[in-house]
């Protein structure tokens, strides 16, 4: 096969598509129902977090990607490759000084174009979500160390490459593999002892009851630790982990001091287990064994593809060498690499059921690992039901609740079949046979949490359906409810509640007044389509993340102006929790619907305060205001679910008192539209 451009552009753009899709099938993942397993563990506010973080998290991954594709793509067919090794021979520094400085200008130049996505994750996402303690001192001080440990150690390998694929001859792969094997496993013990420390500071596990728990265990297995340390992995994130390094006798646990901080010693000594189960059934011997026969299998490639012509020309690259034919295949072996991995991960997978098992069985408390891998999900905000196709591309851990089901059962084979072969078997629609967890004691004799959720009211505690209680309009004119109720359609997405709250608003406002017959009732696509704001399409689209109340009330004028009912005020407030005046103003907003049909309130709350289910971001429009028994008569759009219902104005207040994290931390709220 010769190269072309054109095949290098469609083998990345494959690529580029596939975990595309796979990123739009895992936003489509986020349930707002919490699995049962979680219940109990997670609040509703954190729930939601959990859902926003994972939203967040891959509408980035997908901007990323998709500028990494664009420049990558331009670089290529603008000739970048050319004229960065044209700027390298302009020294004069020979094959090894040239091919070196190659290196560096294409290892820097990705750095930079990185370092925006770097700087936003950890600065803006990891911050917003509570989990970034870097400060931008530690942040800078980081990226430096790294960047000389990355010239430190990739220099001389990279030189070395050079001399043997110029001196070495047909041979010249097999000595670069057998130095780069060395070079491997020297890394290997350097790591913990030199590197590792130059960013974080190892302290030796305190006396005391855990060590005691951790050193029997180990004991028990005849597992050698030559320590037992803690790391302040606090210092940049709140996340936790747990990890070995070394081998043999200098082989040490190393424990976060987060992880310590939040787990028992039942559950840490059962993620030790874990971890020793990776020793014992060899999967980390396995790991270095398949990484050496790479290296081997990936140099011998080189060795073929170095001297072809074609391999050149396809990257524009006008003069051939040694140095830019390593750079140039180390690129092109990206796409077959990401192929590869999929069957690393496959087995990185296996190996975790195994390493999962091993623990159960040894240390003989697999609730205790349940627990622990429970609270590392929720604290790290973790997706609980990704999509297969997701799964099969990026994931080294099975999915949470695969883990828990297999600890459960015996079936640990098949559960990770089902895992990784679930992609059509568990759509809508399709039936699937699971293995079934065994019944631990008070499963036996309670009903399952899944039961349960099923026999939980539709409403919540303080709600109550339209249908039970509409004694108020035998008495009250509720002009807003009239006007509202004929137009009171569903939303058209499970994000566009902002629309379709928008579009009752829009019709109620023009009600009763004369329409020409060429003029339409407002629908919810022209609703957005009329305010000309493509934000807002975007945000209700399936990649969107809902609409911010600081950005639906100019949403709401333009489309009120659009559909000429001018001069309406359209007034935000964000409803503080312990603020006594602006609960004060609430409460006179509403007093003031219920006397005046002019006034209509859009409330932007979550939805589970109301209804005790979803405990997501929601709007509605408020039909009406009963002031005898101070109470709100919410219309919810989501018809597929809910009919209008009343909910008391304290409980209604606590609904829209709840922080957006996507709104910088401010507070949901109403917004307030006066009619002309």
């Amino acid at each position: 096969m010769i190269l072309t451009t054109e095949l290098i552009l469609g083998a990345f753009g494959f690529v580029f598509l596939t975990e595309m899709v796979a990123d739009v099938l895992n936003l489509g993942r986020l349930n707002s129902e919490l699995p049962s397993e979680f219940q109990g563990l997670y609040d509703p506010q954190k729930y939601q977090d959990s859902l926003r973080y994972q939203a967040e998290v891959t509408r980035f991954e997908l901007v990323h990607r998709t500028v990494n594709f664009a420049i990558f793509a331009l670089f290529l067919v603008l000739g970048g490759w050319n004229w960065a090794d044209q700027w390298a021979r302009q020294f004069q520094l020979g094959l090894l000084g040239t091919g070196l400085v190659f290196a560096a200008f294409v290892s820097i130049l990705r750095f930079l174009i990185q370092l925006p996505f770097s700087l936003f994750s950890t600065f803006v996402i990891e911050s917003r979500f509570g989990f970034n303690r870097m400060t931008p001192q530690t942040y800078v001080s980081d990226s430096i160390k790294g960047l000389v440990i990355g010239a430190t150690l990739g220099a001389p390998v990279f030189a070395g490459l050079i001399y043997f694929f110029e001196n070495a001859g047909p041979l010249a792969w097999l000595y670069a593999w057998v130095g780069l094997t060395l070079f491997q496993v020297i890394l290997t013990y350097l790591a913990p002892a030199v590197i590792m420390p130059l960013f974080n500071r190892f302290e030796p596990l305190p006396e005391g009851d855990l060590k005691k728990v951790i050193e029997a265990y180990a004991a028990e297995r005849k597992f050698k630790l030559n320590g037992i340390f803690t790391m302040d992995g606090s210092k940049r994130s709140t996340k936790s982990n747990a990890f070995f390094t070394g081998f043999g006798k200098l082989r040490r646990l190393v424990l976060f001091d987060t992880l310590i901080s939040k787990q028992t010693p039942d559950e840490l000594v059962s993620v030790l287990a874990h971890e020793i189960g990776h020793y014992e059934k060899k999967h980390i011997l396995q790991s270095m064994v398949v990484s050496v026969l790479s290296s081997g299998v990936m140099l011998y490639g080189v060795s073929l593809f170095l001297n072809r012509s074609d391999l050149f020309q396809s990257f524009r690259v006008e003069v051939p060498s040694i140095y830019a034919g390593l750079v140039l295949i180390s690129i092109l072996a990206g796409p077959a690499l990401r192929l590869v991995s999929v069957l690393a991960l496959w087995r990185s997978r296996s190996n975790e059921f195994e390493a999962d098992r091993f623990a159960r069985d040894t240390y003989g408390k697999p609730e205790a690992l349940i627990s622990a891998l429970k609270k590392l999900s929720v604290d790290h905000l973790s997706h609980l039901t990704p999509h297969p196709m997701k799964v099969v591309l990026e994931y080294s851990h099975p999915p949470i609740l695969k883990r828990i089901n297999a600890l459960r059962s015996a079936a640990v084979i098949f559960a990770l079949i089902i895992s990784t072969f679930q992609a059509t078997a568990s759509e809508p629609g399709t039936q699937m046979v699971q293995a079934k967890p065994v019944p631990t004691p008070n499963e036996a004799t309670h009903k399952n949490p899944s039961e349960v959720q099923r026999e939980k009211p539709k409403y919540g505690a303080d709600a109550v359906p339209l249908s039970v209680s509409h004694e108020y309009f035998k008495t009250h004119d509720a002009p807003q409810f009239w006007s509202l109720i004929p137009y009171y359609a569903p939303q058209q997405t499970g994000g566009s509640c902002s629309a379709a709250a928008a579009t009752m608003l829009i019709n109620a406002a023009r009600a009763g007044k004369k329409l020409n017959s060429d003029e339409p009732l407002a629908l919810e696509s022209k609703v957005i389509q009329k305010s000309k704001s493509q934000a807002w399409k975007f945000s209700v689209g399936m990649l969107g993340r809902g609409v911010l109340l600081d950005d639906l009330g100019p949403y709401v004028e333009a489309s009120l102006k659009a559909y000429g009912v001018v001069p309406a005020a359209v007034e935000t407030i964000h409803a503080e929790k312990d603020s006594k005046k602006v609960r004060e103003r609430i409460h006179e907003i509403l007093v003031e619907s219920e006397k005046n049909p002019k006034i209509m309130i859009l409330a932007n709350f979550v939805q589970g305060v109301f209804t005790g289910d979803a405990p997501v971001g929601h709007y509605a429009p408020v039909g009406a205001y009963d002031s005898e028994k101070k109470r709100v008569l919410i219309l919810d759009p989501d018809r597929e679910w809910y009919e209008p219902y009343w909910v008391s104005e304290n409980v209604f207040f606590n609904g829209i008192a709840t922080v957006d994290p996507s709104n910088q931390g401010k507070y949901r709220g109403l917004i307030r539209v006066v009619l002309p």
